[in-house]
């Protein structure tokens, strides 16, 4: 449930400066409202707040225009289109004392199937 900013309409937040004191408030304008814990019935009140997260984006190890200016093609078959070259790049991924990760995305521009190898 939502409540709203009685002067400007947008979405009132909850303050809890301490235990004993609630507050709504608008981060917009200087509306502030106190919150009683009790309802009208003398029943406790419960406040929930719920949190909505951005789903954080994907970045890209290697943009397609990066694995097209790579140097490194490598005769290795792609298990999407079974075509005969990759392009190839290898990178720590993990701890140190761990082998480096293969990288190959497929030369077939039709095809431009991404794969790891570990």
């Amino acid at each position: 449930m939502s409540f709203f900013c009685p002067y400007c309409g947008n979405s009132l937040l909850i303050d809890y400066p301490n235990a004993t004191s609630t507050k709504w408030f608008c981060k917009t304008c200087p509306y502030v409202s106190s919150l009683s814990s009790e309802n009208t019935d003398g029943s406790s009140r419960k406040i929930y707040s719920k949190l909505q997260l951005k789903k954080k984006e994907v970045d890209e190890i290697m943009g397609d225009e990066q694995w097209e200016m790579a140097d490194v093609v490598t005769n290795i078959r792609c298990p999407r289109c079974h075509g005969k070259k990759a392009y190839f790049h290898m990178m720590q991924t993990r701890s140190s004392d761990e082998p480096m990760s293969q990288f190959f995305k497929c030369h077939a521009k039709h095809c431009g199937h991404f794969w790891r190898v570990d």
